[in-house]
């Protein structure tokens, strides 16, 4: 499962009098990815099975307590329970099941659902904390050193796969771990942010979405632009000034593009 990148804003560039509005582009969502965040409950499958609870502290994640496997699944995510000591649940095709545990935390890149911790998925090439609750501000500390947004709704069809965004700031880019901070659309309207894996186009670069650009940057009308802050402005560019409108205001902070 994925979030997905939206890509926005507006870039106006006057050249000789003349202007070029670079209109910010859509997002691009995946059938199967957690696309918005959404202040839903977790739906039902649907299913006449009754829902499961056992004891937490059989399962990889080892915690106290019981845990309750939603009716039909094979497994719960959150918290972990029903695999063996050495495996997780996740949802490596949009369904629970066991996988093997990795070692990658929230914020670190990965590859694959097996190269995070119990606990946690791969999403986006970034290992990112399950949670129970939309709209419910996820946990700081704990399973993840980063800090935590709001706990976000998938777009797919399972009852379980609500994950917690890496809250980052675009400029300068905070994500850690060669991550890149990126902008992705809300239920309601507004954004938010989150990290993920970052692509390799610099300043100017052809681009189609904001994953192949570098981090710290983003991509509008097909090409690489640095992120920058407009208000309070306090963040410098590699090449030109930083200029609006806003492409994207989060956490009271207005950003724009370098030009």
């Amino acid at each position: 499962m994925r979030f997905s990148r939206a890509r926005v804003g507006a870039l106006v560039v006057f050249v000789a009098g003349a202007y070029l509005a670079l209109v910010g582009c859509e997002a691009v969502l995946d059938v199967s990815a957690l696309t918005e965040r959404s202040a839903t409950s977790p739906s039902s499958d649907g299913g006449q099975e009754a829902a499961t609870t056992i004891d937490a502290g059989e399962d990889a994640a080892g915690e106290d307590g019981g845990c309750t496997i939603p009716a039909g699944a094979a497994c719960a995510v959150d918290p972990q329970c029903g695999c063996p000591a050495n495996q997780k649940c996740d949802l490596p095709n949009g369904n629970a099941a066991c996988v093997a545990v990795g070692t990658s935390a929230p914020g670190d890149l990965c590859t694959d659902v097996t190269d995070c911790v119990a606990g946690t998925t791969c999403t986006n090439g970034v290992c990112h904390a399950f949670c129970t609750t939309p709209g419910a501000q996820c946990p700081a500390g704990g399973i993840s050193a980063e800090p935590q947004g709001v706990c976000t709704a998938n777009g797919g069809n399972t009852v379980q796969g609500f994950l917690c965004p890496l809250t980052c700031s675009l400029a300068p880019n905070s994500c850690t771990q060669h991550a890149g901070c990126v902008v992705v659309p809300d239920a309601d309207g507004g954004v938010f942010a989150d990290c993920e894996q970052p692509g390799t186009g610099g300043n100017l670069a052809s681009c189609a979405t904001d994953n192949d650009c570098i981090a710290g940057y983003g991509c509008t009308v097909g090409s690489c632009y640095q992120w920058c802050e407009l208000s309070p402005k306090t963040t410098g560019c590699a090449v030109g000034a930083c200029h609006g409108p806003a492409a994207a205001t989060i956490d009271g902070i207005a950003y724009g593009y370098c030009y």
